[in-house]
């Protein structure tokens, strides 16, 4: 008799852990996290921060490819930064699929401060205090009229919590800068800040996360299939 309730205590346990895992798993939400097309400050090496630069042809032809690929995710919404360069990525990508698209400026780049507008010779040249302090400590270090390393992954990681809490279980595309998507995944793989950064963040790349009650997990890092003229859904 204790032999049978074991085995039938046994039996419930099992089909209640399976129970749980089956729940956890319809609670998934598909984060898209794609970097803006190409911009002329880009091509310039021009520090853009939270100015603005339109896209160049190329970058309209980056995105116009994207497109084919986010009609293929068919995602719920799409959430863009608020800065120009992004919200034309995102009506361009939108082209197909006709989602509503909400901008926020938690996931607009980074604000460079005094720095922005030039290239690195010239902050050094113009700026030199400042570089030093930046050099020193460049991930504490608030650039005048500007953000730390540390405000920019803060901002950025709420507003994504934010977006994740407000689209259960939907697929979710945010158009974004490579100066938030770098900071995120340093972030998500506790990457310590000073490790140099192995992966590439390029214009119009999709990383793709998922999300549930375990947390986030990163499927695909700056993934630019679409720009190497593969098949990939």
């Amino acid at each position: 008799m204790y032999l049978v309730m074991t085995i039938l205590i046994l039996q419930n346990m099992v089909k209640l852990k399976a129970d749980i895992i089956y729940e956890v798993a319809k609670m998934n939400t598909e984060i898209f996290l794609i970097r803006h097309g190409e911009t002329i400050w880009n091509t310039k090496k021009l520090i853009q921060g939270q100015l603005d630069s339109p896209l160049t042809d190329n970058g309209i032809r980056q995105s116009n490819l994207l497109s084919q690929r986010i009609k293929k995710i068919n995602p719920d919404i799409i959430y863009t930064s608020d800065l120009k360069r992004a919200i034309d990525t995102a009506n361009i990508i939108n082209q197909h699929i006709n989602k509503d698209i909400i901008e926020i400026s938690g996931v607009r780049e980074r604000n460079w401060g005094v720095f922005q507008g030039a290239d690195w010779s010239k902050v050094k040249k113009f700026f030199p205090t400042q570089y030093k302090y930046y050099r020193n400590d460049s991930k504490n270090y608030k650039i005048p009229n500007g953000e730390s390393y540390t405000q920019v992954t803060k901002r950025t990681m709420d507003s994504l919590e934010d977006i994740v809490e407000n689209h259960k279980n939907q697929k979710v595309v945010i158009v974004t800068h490579g100066g938030v998507i770098s900071p995120l995944i340093r972030d998500l793989l506790s990457i310590p800040y000073k490790t140099h950064k192995k992966f590439v963040i390029s214009n119009t790349s999709i990383t793709k996360l998922l999300y549930n009650d375990f947390g986030f997990s990163i499927l695909s890092l700056g993934d630019i299939a679409h720009l190497e003229g593969e098949k990939n859904n």
